[in-house]
């Protein structure tokens, strides 16, 4: 897809610094942080996407940012995997389809 994504395992430092250089891009158009900072403490690492839009660090027109509260090394890895078969199955229906089509001439 085209535009600047963004996710964030983890706070502190790096998710500041990724913030930052979208903000210089004039914002991320997709988001997810997962962490398991939460917003009552004024941390970085626990600001809200909100925040960060108010920011100008994810566009306004950013659909659903997202943040996950829980542990990113927990996580990640079920969401990467979720992506690879959302994908996969996706393509196996196309190559099923093509097959059928191929079968009725």
């Amino acid at each position: 897809s085209s535009g600047i994504n963004a996710e964030y395992g983890g706070g502190g430092v790096i998710k500041h610094h990724i913030a930052n250089a979208n903000l210089m891009r004039n914002g991320a158009d997709y988001t997810v942080y997962i962490n398991t900072a939460q917003p009552f403490d004024g941390s970085d690492s626990g600001a809200t996407p909100d925040e960060a839009v108010s920011w100008g660090k994810i566009k306004h027109g950013c659909k659903e940012p997202v943040k996950i509260y829980c542990e990113a090394t927990l996580v990640f890895p079920l969401v990467v995997a979720q992506t690879f078969a959302k994908y996969h199955r996706k393509k196996m229906a196309e190559h099923m389809l093509t097959a059928e089509k191929t079968q009725d001439e």
